[in-house]
């Protein structure tokens, strides 16, 4: 996938922080408007502007616990907000989650099977994961980094036009990590993922841009566009020495 070097135009009024895709609109977006997100006396998102192209990758850097997986699911509808609303959703959507989330009486093949995707699309998925001779295996006799191949290879198989990522490779070894990153890549396309990450090597492979969050609230402190792997490492050395 290409990366592309046209940055993004930055707003940060008195309403919350924007970004705002640079000649980008319409349907080329998934539009965040004024989204304030509350648990309890917690605010986790206020007033929050975000456009994310939907034909790129982008990829959220943060601290644990400043807000980006609860932006992630406001932004797959699986989360409830006080105000504002989310535009431009592609119709079909695929989520990694932080959590396999398997279902351990189902056999590989039929966590992915009960979701309506053809016997020989899921074990093309299993297969480019490095899971093509666990089709009858059980979860529960999996390893955690097969248990996890077998969660990224149940939203490859079913597919989407927008997919969220969060931490996708989370304790996979190098070796499988580069397997299950060239999966990815080859299932996203030219389609567009927002992607929570702490690892370069998924941002090195799959972003486009760069957003930098601080929170709580979430806010977005930098927005960077992706040149290369230097652009990367230097980047992510500063993250960890701020």
């Amino acid at each position: 996938m290409d990366h592309r070097s046209d940055p993004l135009k930055c707003d940060s009024g008195t309403d919350g922080y924007r970004i705002v895709a640079k000649e980008k609109g319409g349907e080329n977006t998934v539009k965040f408007h004024n989204i304030t997100k509350n648990y309890g006396k917690k605010t986790v998102l206020r007033s929050f502007h975000l456009e994310l192209d939907n034909h790129e990758v982008t990829c959220l850097l943060g601290p644990s616990g400043c807000g980006k997986t609860t932006l992630m699911r406001i932004g797959a509808g699986l989360e409830k907000i006080e105000e504002g609303s989310v535009t431009e959703r592609p119709k079909k959507c695929s989520f990694v989650f932080q959590e396999d989330r398997l279902l351990p009486w189902c056999r590989a093949v039929d966590n992915m099977t009960i979701l309506g995707v053809s016997k020989s699309r899921a074990l093309e998925a299993l297969d480019s994961v490095g899971l093509g001779k666990e089709e009858s295996s059980f979860p529960d006799t999996m390893s955690g980094g097969m248990r996890r191949r077998l969660a990224i290879a149940r939203a490859l198989a079913f597919g989407g036009d927008y997919y969220f990522l969060d931490e996708p490779c989370r304790g996979l070894d190098s070796t499988t990590k580069a397997e299950v990153l060239t999966a990815i890549k080859k299932m996203i396309g030219n389609k567009g993922a927002l992607l929570i990450t702490h690892d370069k090597d998924e941002a090195l492979v799959l972003a486009h841009r760069i957003l930098v969050a601080e929170g709580l609230p979430l806010t977005i402190t930098k927005d960077l566009p992706v040149g290369g792997s230097f652009e990367i490492e230097k980047l992510f050395q500063k993250i960890h020495t701020e």
